[in-house]
């Protein structure tokens, strides 16, 4: 019985399959969540233009509070393409290879950036996010999934 005792102990169980990737820090971590993004589908949202955003961001400027900001960039751009994590908007206008983005934060800050259509940013060490689209990929271009 001892015999049979340790042979059990030294065998790993089929539910504790090892890895042989000795950089990999499992599937539960891998496929955590990092950012919340709410993606405005296509038909709710308006066409905008770099103008747009300018001419919503001297608005926006003039306004008081985070809430009246809201208010009225989305009375003036329509809704935002996205809103990460439930605070942070984003309002896109493609045009041709770039796109122009205007960022409103909870603590007001207002940030018009310009970036080509297929950059991808990095939101931790294994989710990217579009810069243009806001979709949200998970794992590293040229990491293997499990």
């Amino acid at each position: 019985w001892a015999e049979k005792k340790s042979r059990d102990e030294e065998l790993p169980a089929p539910a504790e399959r090892r890895d042989t990737d000795p950089l990999s820090v499992g599937a539960a971590i891998e496929s955590g969540t990092t950012t919340k993004v709410e993606i405005t589908p296509a038909r709710e949202l308006r066409t905008k233009t770099r103008r747009d955003l300018d001419d919503g961001m001297k608005l926006a400027e003039k306004t008081a509070t985070f809430e009246e900001a809201v208010q009225k960039l989305t009375a003036r751009l329509g809704k935002p393409t996205w809103i990460e994590n439930g605070k942070k908007r984003v309002w896109v206008a493609n045009d041709g290879q770039q796109c122009h983005r205007l960022v409103l934060d909870t603590d007001g800050s207002l940030e018009a950036e310009t970036e080509p259509t297929g950059t991808w940013k990095m939101l931790s060490g294994f989710s990217q996010q579009n810069a243009c689209s806001g979709i949200v990929q998970r794992g590293v271009p040229g990491m293997q999934s499990p």
